[in-house]
């Protein structure tokens, strides 16, 4: 058969061995831009903006706190101030921070009581005797 002009790679071509040419040469990415960075949504905006902290200064001392605990603070002091806004928004606040205390107390005094080790240990004998085949 007669010469084609093609000559053979030095090296074999296949999988995971791509030619010499196609390959990445050396300091060159594979991925030159870099994974693109993803969009925020409004509620991981909002969250790191709420915790942001911030300098305020309070009974003459400089402090750092998080933006929405300055909001709190500066909401609270306004309904003591007498803001017609801000008193019934601070009342129902209120009520509704009672409700779920009064509601977590309900919780731990609805709890059975703790056993002592003694009834424990008869419970567990019991289990046992009742998963034990019979023979």
């Amino acid at each position: 058969m007669a010469d084609d002009g093609m000559d053979k790679p030095p090296y074999e071509i296949g999988y995971k061995k791509p030619p010499r040419a196609s390959q990445f040469k050396p300091g060159q990415s594979g991925n030159p831009r870099g994974r693109p960075k993803v969009a925020k949504n409004f509620l991981t905006m909002f969250d790191s903006e709420v915790n942001a902290p911030i300098a305020i200064t309070e009974h003459g001392k400089r402090k750092t706190i998080s933006k929405g605990a300055a909001t709190v603070k500066l909401f609270v002091n306004m309904a003591l101030a007498g803001n017609l806004k801000a008193l019934p928004i601070f009342l129902n606040e209120m009520r509704r921070r009672d409700a779920r205390l009064n509601d977590r107390k309900a919780e731990s005094a609805s709890l059975p009581p703790q056993l002592t080790s003694e009834e424990a240990e008869k419970i567990y004998r019991e289990m046992l005797k009742n998963a034990r085949p019979s023979e």
